[in-house]
């Protein structure tokens, strides 16, 4: 897989490829209705005459089991997905938010430490700290909305 993907097609593309649902993608193309070669056309970003619909974006993430479509254009709009109850099933729900929440902010830490080794953080470093704190961040506004979720209740 690529590190500098220019566009939500072409992450989508790619996920299609190797979706982490490990379906095959003639059968993620029948899930959506869609012939397996249209779909493909429709994905490959750089054929302009070829347009993957927006509203097949959803559909298509929940059968590659992907988030990064839109964890991309949250991130283009300078902000952050949240992704709610990711950790195990067996636990409270809060809970496994708050495990989640600990587990991004400890690869934060971990990408910072490895970033400053040399003294220095370089360009690329600084995307991956990036990345890995917006991440931290997804994880503590879910825990924050999982617990107001829960007072509610």
């Amino acid at each position: 897989m690529t590190d500098y993907i220019p566009s939500v097609t072409a992450i989508v593309h790619e996920d299609f490829k190797y979706p982490p649902s490990r379906l095959p993608g003639k059968i993620m193309a029948a899930n959506l209705g869609k012939p397996y070669n249209t779909l493909l056309q429709e994905l490959e970003a750089t054929r302009p005459t070829h347009k993957f619909a927006a509203d097949l974006l959803v559909p298509t993430m929940r059968q590659t089991g992907s988030t990064r479509p839109l964890e991309w254009m949250c991130e283009a709009m300078n902000g952050v997905f949240v992704p709610l109850s990711e950790a195990s099933p067996s636990l409270p729900t809060a809970q496994r938010q708050c495990l989640l929440a600990v587990r991004e902010f400890g690869d934060l830490v971990q990408a910072v430490s490895e970033s400053l080794l040399d003294g220095t953080i370089t360009p690329a470093e600084r995307k991956t700290v990036h990345l890995k704190a917006m991440k931290a961040v997804s994880a503590i506004l879910g825990l924050d909305h999982q617990i107001e979720a829960e007072c509610e209740e």
